[in-house]
């Protein structure tokens, strides 16, 4: 018995690193005009494709009673609020109490780590755009050629229109990442603005009012 339950928390460690090591990619496939609009996100694991969504799914709802619905949706407002205003007390608290621009310069590099491992390796991206007055159709065309050194003219295309509104958009976008990296990255930044002490306080906190309330509904 012993030995199939470390077996079994062999394979789940294996497991769980694959997780974090291997790489997750995406795909994403859209299609968008005035008359339709069409989007499909695939994800892939090691390669295999795990998860696949598009607008028409989208449409699926588990059907419930209007009752039922109006019930949980009230419910869902009270606790929302009531912790939209911790949180927001709690900020406040923490802004006081902190050297902010600190905090800022390490979210900064937190968010440019993020980005390298996330953004698109190959993508392409067809777009037709106008306006009735083609004054605005100018401004339009002057802004996406300013933008030469910022995109690639060959990966992103822009067809113009100068007597109609019109705006459209195909194409497809493909990335990779792994977990790892981005955990890493969080945890420097937790480490390094000491973040981690203010957590684990609330996270503490938390632990300790919950084991008073059960002892006290103990008690009665």
């Amino acid at each position: 018995m012993l030995n199939i339950i470390l077996w079994i928390l062999l394979i789940f460690l294996v497991l769980l690193i694959l997780v974090f090591i291997a790489p997750i990619g995406y795909r994403v496939i859209f299609d968008y005009s005035e008359e339709n609009s069409f989007y499909k996100v695939k994800l892939y694991f090691l390669g295999i494709k795990v998860y696949t969504i598009d607008n028409k799914s989208d449409k699926i709802e588990v059907e419930k009673s209007k009752k039922e619905k109006t019930a949980v949706k009230e419910k869902a407002k009270i606790k929302e609020d009531a912790e939209s205003e911790n949180n927001l007390s709690l900020f406040i608290k923490f802004i006081r109490e902190n050297n902010i621009k600190e905090y800022l310069a390490e979210a900064r590099i937190l968010i440019k780590s993020i980005l390298s491992q996330v953004l698109p390796k190959d993508y392409q991206i067809n777009l037709r755009a106008g306006f009735a007055d083609p004054y605005y159709t100018g401004n339009l065309a002057a802004l996406f050629y300013s933008l030469d050194g910022l995109i690639s003219r060959a990966r992103i295309t822009l067809d113009l229109y100068w007597n109609k509104e019109v705006f459209a958009a195909q194409g497809y976008i493909y990335g990779r990442f792994m977990l790892a990296p981005i955990c890493f990255y969080l945890l420097r930044f937790f480490v390094k603005t000491g973040l981690y002490r203010i957590l684990f306080k609330k996270i503490r906190g938390s632990l300790k009012n919950g084991y008073d309330r059960k002892r006290t509904g103990d008690n009665v």
